[in-house]
């Protein structure tokens, strides 16, 4: 009677996908998956039903993550991150949306590098795009709209480069926000709309840290009641 007992309950257990498992190639990515190699959704990915950190986290330096015009779905309270990068360097993350989380839709942290390309970033609980601690970030084409705080936030050392149309429009607080020591750079045509703040430059006298603007392409800001800060 036990054996059969625990026949049954490994069966029942194993039914269904397994989370926090490694994904990529010809490995299907579920829920708070690690993407350890290149990966392309073949549908949209709904992580509103998962608590936990992430939906989506890199595991291996090179990989790139390609939407398939698909959308990722998080959760404002369950989900913190869209997709993560926490240390892995040439990580591109591609052609679709990720939208809904409850801190930031995609996150760029540690000494990470890599290119968001033709993302849109919407709905988060704070911010669309997050570049932080020394990572290297290109945005092309990019989107970050009506996030409860900014479109794009960036601090503590990372550098920016945007290219081609960038929009940061209808966020609560910021489109852009840059905080000690980052630097962005880029010619894109990026598009302020509709945020209280277009570029909020803050640099706190205790860090010692001074940002950079260095935006070569048009610029424009409506629609807030500051431009610059």
């Amino acid at each position: 009677m036990k054996k059969i007992f625990f026949i049954l309950l490994f069966v029942s257990l194993g039914v269904g996908p397994v989370f926090g498992a490694d994904c990529g190639g010809a490995t299907p990515c579920t829920p708070g998956d690690t993407v350890t190699s290149d990966y392309t959704l073949s549908g949209d990915l709904d992580c509103s039903g998962y608590t936990g950190s992430f939906c989506l986290e890199c595991g291996e330096d090179g990989v790139d993550i390609d939407l398939g015009g698909y959308t990722i779905t998080g959760h404002t309270t369950n989900v913190n991150t869209g997709i993560l990068v926490n240390g892995y360097t040439n990580v591109n993350i591609s052609n679709g949306s990720v939208i809904n989380c409850a801190v930031d839709n995609i996150k760029y942290t540690g000494a990470s590098s890599g290119t968001i390309d033709d993302i849109t970033a919407t709905g988060s609980g704070n911010q669309g795009f997050q570049i932080e601690g020394t990572a290297v970030v290109t945005l092309n084409d990019v989107v970050g709209s009506s996030n409860a705080d900014d479109g794009l936030s960036a601090h503590d050392d990372a550098i920016i480069t945007l290219t081609g149309d960038c929009t940061f429009s209808s966020n609560t607080q910021q489109g852009v926000n840059i905080i000690d020591g980052v630097i962005v750079n880029g010619s894109a045509s990026v598009t302020l709309a509709s945020n209280p703040t277009g570029i909020w430059v803050v640099d706190s006298l205790s860090s010692g840290k001074h940002s950079q603007l260095n935006l070569n392409g048009r610029v424009i800001i409506t629609g807030g009641a500051t431009g610059i800060r």
